[in-house]
């Protein structure tokens, strides 16, 4: 190679390793531009009043890239300085856009009744004939009414009930079940298969041939104001498959998980309202924000999980504890020892299990999940008007919490079934 040949081969070695520098550099910089503001932004929001907003402009879903939309992150602050037993955890909310950005497979719409129940129509047969249930994340077994658990109300007998002679699918079994609730009810009836869905008449969803119970007798204080109960608990025992597990199975449910808002209540009780939606293989974007925190199942059937540091209006009540999710319960059941904690600090009646309670008093319920804090308060765990309020705490026996409507009024809840977790987003107003 020629001299002169060299010098050019110098010359432009040089030149490509100057450039590989300088790109290098550049992105230094720029990291460490990003990183500054990052921390700016993040102590912005520590020391500022307002909510911070900031654009999710991509999922984590197949690697998709999905629509944009605007979630509040002052709470990830937050989290970020949460700290267990004196260590920082770090940020515990997880980021899951590319679930909110799914379409649905089907979203239930929900009636509240008297601020107590909260019902939907499910179709069982065929042809299908629709009844009001009460979806239950507390209990696994779907049931309806049959004949002979119809009971006398106001306005007579509620003619809603499952007779197979009517169904041309389905199918008896020689199988008995009975079902206690923590509410006194006593449910006792026979297993029977059939079609059940979601949907309507003329566009069923979910739809898969299912055991359900039909009840044959009704132990209970009072008529209850729907058909039956649909349960949404795992499927995992007495060999019965429940419509969500089928489903699941089939990969008719995909991704399944099922998350449920529930509307806060009105000033005033009324006959029935909108209650809020179940939305089937989806986050539901219109009321939940795009940011929740999970926390793993640690005993089925129902959605039972570890919560700790719990206290009321700042005094220490309970230490760990574990709760129940369930849907079908319209108070928070506490256990009596630490009810009686609660009542005794409140200033109110010993020994009632709806205790009357001043329509003007505060309240902070606060707990760690996964170590993020959450908190009830006066707006959820009071009801009533006029000067005639009642405290939406029961006592129970044993040391399980259950965390009913009023939970679920103010955090989204997200189940997992498939990974056996639950998940609590903020709503969105």
């Amino acid at each position: 190679m020629s001299s002169c040949s060299k010098v050019v081969s110098y010359i432009l070695a040089f030149l490509f390793i100057n450039s590989i520098l300088t790109t290098v550099f550049s992105a230094t910089v720029l990291i460490g531009k990003n990183t500054l503001t990052s921390a700016k932004a993040t102590e912005s929001g520590k020391q500022g009043n307002g909510r911070q907003n900031t654009t999710l402009d991509s999922g984590r879903y197949n690697n998709t890239t999905h629509a944009t939309r605007q979630v509040s992150t002052s709470r990830r602050a937050i989290a970020q300085l949460t700290t267990v037993d004196g260590e920082a955890k770090g940020i515990k909310w997880e980021n899951i856009t590319w679930l909110a950005n799914k379409t649905p497979i089907f979203t239930q719409t929900l009636t509240n009744i008297n601020n107590l129940y909260y019902v939907g129509t499910v179709y069982i047969g065929f042809p299908p004939r629709p009844f009001q249930v009460m979806f239950d994340t507390g209990s696994t077994l779907t049931w309806v009414k049959g004949k002979n658990a119809l009971q006398r109300t106001d306005n007579g007998f509620n003619e809603v009930y499952y007779n197979y002679v009517w169904s041309q699918t389905s199918r008896t079994t020689k199988r008995k079940f009975k079902i206690s609730y923590d509410d006194g009810v006593v449910t006792k009836g026979r297993l029977y298969m059939d079609y059940v869905a979601l949907g309507d008449y003329y566009n069923p969803q979910l739809r898969n041939y299912v055991h359900f119970g039909v009840a044959t007798k009704l132990e209970q204080d009072s008529p209850r104001p729907y058909d039956g109960v649909f349960g949404l608990g795992f499927g995992e025992k007495h060999n019965i498959k429940t419509l969500m597990e089928r489903n699941r199975m089939t990969n008719t449910l995909n991704p399944p998980i099922i998350s449920v808002y529930m509307s806060e209540l009105p000033e005033k009780p009324t006959e029935s309202s909108w209650g809020g939606e179940i939305v089937f293989g989806s986050l539901n974007p219109r009321w939940c924000e795009a940011e929740a925190v999970f926390t793993q199942v640690i005993h089925t059937p129902d959605w039972r999980f570890h919560a700790n540091h719990v206290t009321l209006n700042g005094i220490n009540i309970d230490i760990e504890i574990e709760i129940s999710s369930d849907t079908g319960t319209s108070a928070i059941l506490v256990p009596k020892k630490i009810y009686n904690k609660i009542t005794k600090h409140l200033g109110l009646r010993k020994g009632s299990s709806v205790p009357a309670i001043n329509c003007e008093q505060k309240i902070h319920l606060s707990f760690k999940i996964n170590g993020v804090h959450f908190s009830l308060t006066e707006k959820q765990l009071i009801t009533g008007y006029n000067n005639k309020c009642n405290l939406q705490m029961s006592p129970v026996q044993g040391n399980l919490w259950v965390f009913g409507t009023p939970m679920i009024r103010k955090y989204c809840h997200v189940y997992d079934m498939q990974s056996k977790r639950i998940g609590f987003t903020n709503t969105v107003y």
